[in-house]
């Protein structure tokens, strides 16, 4: 399971814009992209995405809410409130080599390349996944949970 609870300053800077009267605009693309260290809000290790088009490797799209899946949930009872979690299986292409372990997730806001597009959640990948040549990454519905705190 990867826990993203660490969002980035995008969203927080997006927030803020909001509360002093502009306007908060959600991501129209949503991808998530594995790193062989767990990345930090500060920008330390983004360097570790595992390499794009290496053995098949390219980020994975996560439709908006009510999309087609896989998707996000809509966080709903006061329980779940600040909870949004894949609904659907996020499955990776199957590696054509090794990629190494995949210990971290950051979603982001494009596909196109490394470290471009801004950072939404990031997070650990526990327990961490290896990925070999000839395996197919697949993270179950439930597993990415983004975590908004409310304090």
């Amino acid at each position: 399971m990867a826990a993203l609870n660490g969002y980035a300053d995008v969203l927080a800077s997006g927030v803020q814009a909001y509360i002093t009267g502009g306007t908060l605009t959600a991501p129209t693309s949503w991808y998530v992209a594995l790193y062989t260290a767990i990345p930090q809000a500060d920008g330390s290790n983004l360097n570790t995405e595992f390499t794009i088009g290496v053995g098949d490797y390219a980020r994975q799209a996560v439709n908006a809410v009510g999309g087609a899946q896989p998707s996000w949930s809509v966080p709903g009872t006061p329980a779940t409130l600040f909870l949004v979690s894949n609904i659907g299986q996020i499955t990776f292409a199957t590696a054509t080599a090794d990629w190494g372990y995949a210990r971290g997730a950051l979603v982001m806001t494009t596909v196109s390349a490394q470290s471009v597009g801004d950072m939404l959640y990031g997070g650990a990948i526990v327990p961490e996944k290896q990925i070999v040549s000839g395996v197919t990454p697949v993270f179950l519905e439930g597993a990415f949970q983004i975590t908004l705190s409310n304090t």
